[in-house]
């Protein structure tokens, strides 16, 4: 998780997902949470081009050549 805001019962969190030998996903998922148990969730991502966006780890391969 590269970053995430609470606000009241949502939880917002941004994601870079590394898949070794295919493309790198960015996205945001969003948490609705009531009475502590997960009610909701949403997903949004799609694929990022090699070093279109720094890598959340430096110096570990994503596994693009």
């Amino acid at each position: 998780m590269t970053g995430s805001v609470e606000s009241d019962d949502e939880f917002w969190g941004e994601f870079h997902y590394l898949r070794p030998g295919a493309s790198d996903m960015r996205g945001v998922i969003i948490i609705k949470v009531r009475e502590d148990e997960i009610v909701q969730s949403r997903f949004y991502m799609e694929e990022v081009e090699a070093g279109a966006v720094p890598h959340p780890m430096p110096g570990v391969s994503s596994g693009h050549n």
